[in-house]
C-alpha cells in the first residue's frame, strides 16, 4: 500500500482506481482525499474492512469489493453502492454514541411491545 500511496496524486483529478489482484489488507490512506473518484474496485486482494472514511468519497458510483474476506460492512451492503455503505456507518456511529455494541438489538423491549 506504501507505494501506491506515493504515486497517487489529488491534484490530477483520479476518477477511476482499480487495484484488483493485489495483496492489500487494506486500502492505502491516499484514497479518502481522491475527492473526483467515481469507480473504486479493489477485487482479489484480501481486505476485510471498508474504513468509514469511505464516506468522503461521495461521488462514486462503483465500488468493487468481490472476491475480498469482506466483514465490516459485509458483501450484500457494498454491493448496494455508497448510499447502503453509508447508512451502515451512521448506524454504527450511533449506536457507539449511545453507549451500545453496533446494531444492538433488545430482546426484552421487543418481547414487552408483542
Amino acid at each position: 500500500a506504501s507505494e501506491l500511496s506515493s504515486g497517487i496524486n489529488a491534484e490530477y483529478g483520479v476518477r477511476s482506481l482499480i487495484l484488483d489482484c493485489n495483496t492489500f489488507d487494506t486500502l492505502p490512506d491516499t484514497i479518502y482525499g481522491l475527492k473526483e473518484l467515481m469507480e473504486l474496485r479493489f477485487a482479489e486482494n484480501g481486505v476485510t474492512a471498508l474504513p468509514p472514511e469511505i464516506v468522503r468519497l461521495g461521488k462514486i458510483t462503483v465500488i468493487d469489493a468481490s472476491k475480498n474476506p469482506m466483514d465490516d460492512p459485509g458483501h450484500s451492503i457494498i454491493s448496494g453502492g455508497m448510499g447502503p455503505i453509508k447508512e451502515y456507518f451512521q448506524r454504527k456511529l450511533f449506536s457507539s454514541k449511545q453507549g451500545m455494541p453496533a446494531f444492538h438489538v433488545d430482546v426484552r423491549a421487543i418481547r414487552a411491545a408483542i
